[in-house]
């Protein structure tokens, strides 16, 4: 039998966050990561994502 699941990823300004869910919307796993923002000028943030 497979099961079936849905991941929802959200890349932002500073981290990056997923997470697993099933088809009835209950959380199987979650996770973030953080990465740092470089402010080259005031009114331009720049990711550096290794």
């Amino acid at each position: 039998m497979t099961k079936e699941y849905l991941l929802g990823i959200d890349i932002g300004t500073s981290a990056c966050k997923t997470a697993l869910f099933t088809k009835d919307g209950k959380v199987k796993a979650a996770s973030s990561g953080d990465y740092p923002v470089y402010y080259p000028n005031p009114d331009k943030p720049e990711k550096f994502i290794l």
